[in-house]
């Protein structure tokens, strides 16, 4: 590869600073192209296709309102690389890298009751001290992340040429921008790569980056995380969706928030990403899960407020029950075809059965009845057709 700057007997000097004030750029001959061979090691996580949905060197976001669990799902995603299992269905494609995060939401408390639910079943927690790092709210000084003058700058050097990261996750990144305003595109753009540039010069390869950011909020907005308004989803300037090569959208699955998200792909340069799934929060472990009862039609629809009249009742999942109907997909497809209730509504019709004790679940999405000695009747409203 060769650098390649203009003469500067083909240019007014006046316009150019010095030769040492600029960088060339990095220019390839077609022949030198064609012979490059990309680091399998550089892919960090696979899209659905087997394509890289995240490599070193390049910028992803994990994008979503307040309170969608962004931060959590960044913790979970480092945890789940260390230990080499999917994150949420997404496959890893790399040896167990460090992990380092930066940001001012977060105090001590909350971190050491998140990590420490996800890391329970690693036997040796010695080995995840060469793997995870925090940087902590310790003193006055921590809350700062602005990465606006030189010597911010100097502190994030001194911070990763410490730690040696292969990934850097900043948490939020409207802190990490010396106003804050994420409407100013310059800014945006200018803080973005400054990262990548104190990055760059401190590390031996090019570390994958992380933001987390803000989305803009509301059922009108949370609709823009699928589909073809998904760049609308980012809040502030458009320079941040452009500069990041994988964005990953997070929506409330519920109006009243709690523990179920809808994780889509907002971008993917370089492969198809993949489809967009329910999240549900497992309060032990501190992690999400893929919802198996999640409709994405039915999650649109609650948005526009136009959920599906269609009802069916507990009685009519049973009745699917004790005609054999034994599995999830099953009593779906009966109870969808008899009574034209949505997925969902069915699905939460199969969990008031479990609630009150109808039904019993035997395996993972398999359900029977309960012995005849246990049944009750039924009472009005488990046979009332309900809508929700």
């Amino acid at each position: 590869m060769t650098n390649i700057a203009l003469p500067v007997a083909e240019v007014e000097t006046e316009a150019l600073p010095s030769e040492s004030g600029f960088t060339p750029f990095s220019v390839m001959r077609y022949s030198e192209l064609m012979a490059y061979e990309p680091d399998p090691n550089d892919i960090l996580m696979l899209g659905e296709d087997d394509q890289p949905l995240i490599e070193r060197g390049s910028v992803a976001a994990i994008v979503g309102p307040p309170g969608c669990h962004k931060s959590r799902l960044a913790f979970q995603m480092a945890v789940s690389q260390v230990a080499h299992v999917p994150w949420n269905g997404l496959k890893f494609m790399n040896e167990p890298l460090r992990w380092l995060f930066i940001g001012n939401e977060n105090n001590m408390r909350r971190l050491q009751h998140d990590i420490s639910k996800m890391t329970a079943p690693f036997p040796d927690k010695g080995y995840l001290d060469e793997r995870l790092f925090f940087h902590v709210l310790n003193t006055p000084d921590d809350f700062n992340i602005s990465l606006g003058t030189v010597a911010e700058g100097l502190r994030y050097k001194h911070l990763i040429s410490e730690m040696m990261p292969d990934v850097i996750v900043v948490d939020p990144f409207e802190a990490m921008m010396q106003t804050g305003n994420s409407n100013d595109a310059a800014e945006v753009r200018e803080s973005m790569l400054q990262l990548q540039r104190v990055a760059n010069e401190v590390l031996d390869a090019k570390p994958v980056i992380i933001l987390i950011h803000h989305a803009r909020t509301g059922a009108e907005n949370a609709r823009q995380a699928v589909g073809y308004d998904k760049a609308n989803y980012v809040k502030g300037s458009k320079s941040f969706y452009s500069i990041c090569r994988t964005v990953f959208n997070i929506a409330p699955g519920e109006a009243e928030g709690g523990g179920k998200i809808v994780l889509s792909c907002g971008k993917s340069n370089n492969s198809r990403g993949f489809s967009t799934r329910g999240l549900v929060l497992d309060e032990t472990t501190s992690t999400f899960n893929i919802d198996p009862s999640f409709d994405l039609q039915a999650w649109k629809d609650d948005l526009e407020g136009k959920r599906s009249q269609k009802a069916c009742s507990i009685a009519d999942v049973l009745g699917a029950v004790a005609a054999g109907k034994t599995k999830r997909q099953d009593i779906h497809e009966a109870v969808m075809g008899d009574t034209g209730a949505s997925k969902a509504t069915v699905n939460r019709r199969i969990d008031d059965a479990l609630d009150c004790g109808r039904l019993v679940k035997v395996a993972r999405g398999e359900f029977q009845l309960p012995p005849s000695d246990e049944m009750l009747p039924f009472s009005d409203e488990e046979v009332r057709e309900t809508p929700f």
